[in-house]
């Protein structure tokens, strides 16, 4: 099936029927069986009860089973959403914007090895250190372009690329714009994740995976939008298709550990660090912040046009914080 088209219904569970019809019919049984049947008072305060306590089955199934039913646009027209059935469903400790409908997730606080831990970096993924940092909120998608006409209105981005597509042309400056418009909207706090919690989150939680949720270079067409058979360059991987010449929509492929999409490829994003090649040989262990100055920002995860070597979670890349280009975006994180 060619990808890109704006698919409907995306099921990766098909083996539970919908939880919606599920209330629906005990809904149904609910409010007809007595009066069709007129059973004895104490058999109906029976099957109120049975009612009652599937009902409070059904909640709990919905709540904490692995599946979600989230509004997703796969046509660009803002008033044309449909259900979009995912892999992840929000917890408890997730956080919802109600502003603009992104999603976060939590991500316990914990210590990891940060850095080139495979050996087949650079000289800035090194030496590789311990880090240890607070719980934070990350975004399980990168920013839409939807998301950013809604509070800037304005599209910097594709305009052939509809809203469900990562935003991109975006500079440093232009996102921090953004985030103090949209803290400004919705009394939250808003932030750019740090280069020590991008990685840590693009590695579920700090475990050792080259990619976001795995390792295997042959396996990138299934967790990433990278520079594969449809892209034109030297450095293309010719025998892996992950669907899409440019950008992708957001949530195409598979996710990590965590839930979180994309981060590996489909555009770069921007976090709050300022660049230093040598900044790991003195970072703290503790909730590093990056380099006290700069002249770039970091950007991490690669982009449609990468090769397979930049979309590892311990790359990173810089880029002037005043220029934007389009194969650049961002995520959002959160203080919890």
């Amino acid at each position: 099936m060619q990808r890109g088209k704006g698919v409907g219904i995306k099921k990766t569970d098909i083996s539970r029927p919908d939880p919606i019809m599920f209330f629906q019919v005990l809904s149904i049984f609910h409010h007809v069986t007595p009066l069709s049947l007129h059973p004895p008072s104490s058999l109906r305060s029976a099957m109120r009860r049975a009612v009652i306590g599937h009902c409070l089955i059904g909640l709990l199934w919905y709540n904490f089973l692995p599946f979600n039913y989230s509004l997703a646009d796969t046509s660009g027209n803002p008033s044309d959403k449909v259900w979009q059935h995912t892999s992840h469903s929000m917890t408890r400790s997730d956080h919802r914007d109600s502003f603009t409908g992104m999603e976060f997730v939590f991500v316990k606080c914990g210590c990891f090895i940060m850095g080139d831990t495979f050996g087949d970096g650079y000289f800035a993924e090194g030496p590789v250190h311990q880090v240890c940092l607070d719980d934070f909120y990350i975004g399980r998608y990168e920013v839409t372009q939807g998301q950013w006409k809604a509070i800037m209105g304005n599209s910097p981005a594709c305009p052939d690329h509809k809203d469900n597509y990562p935003v991109g042309s975006v500079s440093y400056d232009d996102v921090q714009r953004f985030i103090a418009n949209l803290n400004q909207m919705t009394g939250q706090k808003y932030r750019l994740p740090t280069e020590a919690e991008w990685e840590y989150a693009c590695r579920s939680g700090g475990g050792k995976e080259r990619y976001a949720g795995f390792s295997n270079t042959n396996d990138l067409f299934r967790y990433a939008n990278f520079c594969d058979v449809n892209c034109q360059h030297d450095w293309t991987a010719g025998d892996q298709d992950d669907g899409y010449t440019h950008a992708a929509p957001v949530g195409t492929y598979k996710p990590n550990s965590l839930g979180l999409y994309d981060m590996s490829g489909n555009v770069w994003e921007w976090v709050a660090d300022w660049f230093g090649s040598q900044y790991y040989d003195e970072s703290p262990i503790n909730n590093p912040q990056g380099s006290d100055a700069g002249s770039e920002r970091v950007i991490r995860g690669g982009c449609w046009l990468s090769g397979p070597w930049y979309p590892r979670c311990s790359y990173r890349f810089s880029f002037t914080p005043s220029s934007g280009e389009e194969d650049i975006g961002f995520r959002l994180a959160k203080e919890k």
